[in-house]
Order: C-alpha cells, then structure tokens, then sequence
C-alpha cells in the first residue's frame, strides 16, 4: 500500500479489535495460539501438578528449581524476592508443613520463548507456633521463559491471596 496512514490505521483498528475480544474465564487454552505450540502448553500447564508435588513432599528446592535463576517472586503485602536462591531461603524461613497444595492455570498464552500463565492456587499449611492449620487461596499470574533446553520455568511469580490482610 502506498498510503502509510491508511496502513497504520488498518494496524490499529486490527489491534484493538482482537485486543477487545471477550476471554473465556476459566477455561485452559488448549490449542496453538499466539505462537504457542500444543506442547509448549502442555509443559506449562504441568508446572502446576510439579510445583504441588514438591510443595507438599516438602521439597522446596524441588519447588524453586521450576523457577529460573533470575526470578522476581512477588508474594501479597511484603517487598519482593530476587532470585531462585533467595526464595528458598525464604521459603524455608517460613517453618511451614504443606498439607494441600493446587494450582490450576487457567489461560496461558505467549509467543516464542516468553508466557503468561493465569491461574488459581488453594493451599493448606501448618506454621511452627501456630496451633490451627492456615488454609488460603487465591490467584497466581506468572511470566515464564523458555529455557534453551526446552523447558519452561517461571520467570516473574505473583499472586493475590483471599484471605483479609491481618491487623
């Protein structure tokens, strides 16, 4: 087309239109997208049962090696954790016992070597020097890059618990 203007207008109104489609809540993407191929989604959606499994074998090493070196952990209320490193130390200083673990992703999407995984998340944990046991939920947003060996770890970790901020 010789007209930049016209082109430039096309790109718009083709961005803002698909940008405006209506998502379906709660329902997993399961075919190609945005670049995605089924596989790429599949290893993504199986970070969920991984992560649940160490979190309650009580293998936070297990649990943090899902995230890359360079991870930005955003946990509710609190300044953020860098690195994978620092969020075991964290973890760890939590003193906790997981009794239930869940995190379901329900929309992921990407294009190449990055995603973005929106999901939910329910836990139950037993705290040293607390006598009842802490169930919460939530939802998790998480940014995830693919690693040079074909494996997806997440990048950028962030999640809004439920339950009231405590006094």
């Amino acid at each position: 087309m010789k007209n930049p203007i016209l082109v430039v207008s096309l790109v718009l109104v083709l961005c803002f239109a698909f940008g405006c489609q209506k998502q379906t809540e709660n329902v997993l993407q399961k075919a190609p997208i945005a670049g995605l191929t089924a596989a790429d989604l599949a290893a993504i959606e199986a970070l969920g049962p991984a992560l649940d499994k160490a979190m309650l074998d009580g293998n936070f090493a297990a649990a943090t090696a899902l995230f890359t070196e360079d991870v930005l952990f955003l946990p509710p209320n609190m300044p953020e954790i860098k690195t994978r490193a620092a969020v075991l130390d964290w973890i760890v200083s939590q003193k906790i016992k997981v009794t239930e673990h869940r995190v379901i992703f329900h929309d992921i999407a990407g294009c190449g070597d990055m995603a973005y995984a929106l999901g939910t998340y329910a836990e139950t944990v037993n705290a040293e020097g607390v006598s009842e046991p802490i169930k919460d939920s939530g939802r998790i947003l998480a940014i995830l890059r693919k690693q040079p060996d074909g494996n997806w770890l997440f990048s950028r970790w962030m999640w809004n618990t439920d339950l009231p901020i405590s006094e």
